[in-house]
């Protein structure tokens, strides 16, 4: 089984009513995923590569500004529904003012 699959035929439609397009892809799907495979291979063995991924696993992200942003929405959001909610009283008001 591959690691990846990375190839996704773009031409899957129909050129009219009756015929698909016949499109044919150039590369090997397998060849394709094994030169990937080996190119991975290749990354893992290089000297450093290791530290540079336990360097950047072990990095910390700053989400300061995502906070904010998410606090910022979710404020948004309650004056939304408040006012959502309010609508919604002064419908069911008219409504019964109108059948009345």
């Amino acid at each position: 089984m591959s690691i990846i699959s990375i190839y996704r035929c773009q031409h899957r439609k129909k050129v009219d009513d009756e015929h698909f397009c016949d499109y044919k892809p150039s590369l090997d799907q397998n060849e394709l995923n094994h030169e990937v495979e080996l190119l991975i291979m290749d990354m893992i063995t290089l000297d450093g590569f290791n530290d540079f991924i336990f360097k950047r696993m072990n990095e910390k992200v700053d989400v300061s500004a995502l906070e904010k942003e998410r606090e910022q929405l979710r404020r948004q959001l309650a004056q939304v529904s408040g006012a959502k909610t309010k609508l919604n009283q002064m419908r069911n008001v008219c409504q019964a003012f109108w059948k009345s």
